[in-house]
Protein backbone atom coordinates (compact mmCIF):
# COMPACT_ATOMS: atom_id res chain seq x y z
CA UNK A 1 0.00 0.00 0.00
CA UNK A 2 1.14 3.63 -0.76
CA UNK A 3 0.93 6.72 1.13
CA UNK A 4 0.46 9.72 -0.45
CA UNK A 5 0.81 12.52 2.13
CA UNK A 6 0.20 16.32 0.97
CA UNK A 7 0.90 18.68 3.82
CA UNK A 8 -0.53 22.44 3.57
CA UNK A 9 1.00 25.46 5.72
CA UNK A 10 -2.21 27.83 5.68
CA UNK A 11 -2.31 31.43 6.48
CA UNK A 12 -4.27 31.88 10.07
CA UNK A 13 -6.09 35.24 8.16
CA UNK A 14 -7.18 32.71 5.74
CA UNK A 15 -7.65 29.29 7.51
CA UNK A 16 -11.34 29.01 8.39
CA UNK A 17 -12.48 30.13 4.73
CA UNK A 18 -9.55 27.90 3.04
CA UNK A 19 -10.93 25.06 5.21
CA UNK A 20 -14.42 25.32 4.20
CA UNK A 21 -13.28 25.76 0.50
CA UNK A 22 -11.66 22.56 0.77
CA UNK A 23 -13.83 19.79 2.38
CA UNK A 24 -15.71 19.82 -1.11
CA UNK A 25 -13.01 19.78 -3.36
CA UNK A 26 -11.24 16.62 -0.96
CA UNK A 27 -14.78 14.93 -1.10
CA UNK A 28 -14.93 15.31 -5.41
CA UNK A 29 -11.47 14.06 -4.80
CA UNK A 30 -12.38 11.40 -3.19
CA UNK A 31 -14.93 10.16 -5.51
CA UNK A 32 -13.08 8.47 -8.22
CA UNK A 33 -13.58 4.80 -7.65
CA UNK A 34 -10.71 2.66 -7.05
CA UNK A 35 -8.03 5.30 -6.46
CA UNK A 36 -7.79 6.25 -3.02
CA UNK A 37 -8.49 3.71 -0.58
CA UNK A 38 -8.60 5.47 2.61
CA UNK A 39 -8.35 9.01 3.69
CA UNK A 40 -7.50 11.01 7.01
CA UNK A 41 -6.98 14.56 7.48
CA UNK A 42 -4.81 15.84 10.92
CA UNK A 43 -3.91 19.33 12.10
CA UNK A 44 -0.21 19.47 13.28
CA UNK A 45 0.32 20.37 17.04
CA UNK A 46 4.20 21.02 16.52
CA UNK A 47 4.08 24.33 14.93
CA UNK A 48 5.59 27.88 15.67
CA UNK A 49 3.36 30.92 16.59
CA UNK A 50 2.28 33.32 14.14
CA UNK A 51 3.13 30.75 11.62
CA UNK A 52 -0.14 29.88 10.27
CA UNK A 53 -1.94 26.24 10.59
CA UNK A 54 -0.45 22.86 9.39
CA UNK A 55 -2.67 19.95 8.12
CA UNK A 56 -1.44 16.38 6.87
CA UNK A 57 -3.91 15.51 4.09
CA UNK A 58 -2.99 11.48 4.01
CA UNK A 59 -4.38 9.55 0.92
CA UNK A 60 -3.95 5.44 0.57
CA UNK A 61 -3.53 4.53 -2.52
CA UNK A 62 -3.31 0.11 -4.32
CA UNK A 63 0.14 0.94 -6.41
CA UNK A 64 2.75 2.84 -7.17
CA UNK A 65 1.21 3.66 -10.82
CA UNK A 66 -1.82 5.61 -8.76
CA UNK A 67 0.45 7.92 -7.86
CA UNK A 68 0.95 9.27 -11.21
CA UNK A 69 -3.36 9.40 -11.25
CA UNK A 70 -4.00 10.73 -8.25
CA UNK A 71 -1.40 13.26 -8.68
CA UNK A 72 -2.77 14.47 -12.07
CA UNK A 73 -6.39 14.83 -10.71
CA UNK A 74 -5.34 16.53 -7.50
CA UNK A 75 -3.86 19.10 -10.14
CA UNK A 76 -7.37 19.45 -11.78
CA UNK A 77 -8.96 19.37 -8.75
CA UNK A 78 -7.41 20.72 -6.12
CA UNK A 79 -3.84 22.31 -6.60
CA UNK A 80 -4.58 24.83 -9.79
CA UNK A 81 -7.18 26.47 -8.19
CA UNK A 82 -5.79 26.67 -4.71
CA UNK A 83 -3.24 28.55 -6.39
CA UNK A 84 -5.58 31.14 -7.68
CA UNK A 85 -7.91 31.21 -4.51
CA UNK A 86 -4.71 31.34 -2.23
CA UNK A 87 -1.61 32.16 -3.61
CA UNK A 88 0.74 33.62 -1.52
CA UNK A 89 -1.17 31.87 1.51
CA UNK A 90 -0.01 28.59 1.63
CA UNK A 91 2.82 26.11 1.47
CA UNK A 92 2.56 22.62 0.36
CA UNK A 93 4.77 19.53 0.43
CA UNK A 94 3.94 16.28 -1.43
CA UNK A 95 5.52 13.72 0.09
CA UNK A 96 4.66 9.68 -1.37
CA UNK A 97 5.59 6.78 0.77
CA UNK A 98 5.55 2.93 0.46
CA UNK A 99 4.32 1.65 3.38
CA UNK A 100 6.66 -1.61 4.71
CA UNK A 101 5.67 -4.89 6.59
CA UNK A 102 7.58 -4.58 9.94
Amino acid sequence: MYLYSITINIEDQVNDHWLDWMKPKVDQLLQHEGLVRQFRVLRILSEELDNGSSYSFQYHLPDEASIETFNALYNTLIANDMLLHYRNKFVEFRTPLLELEW
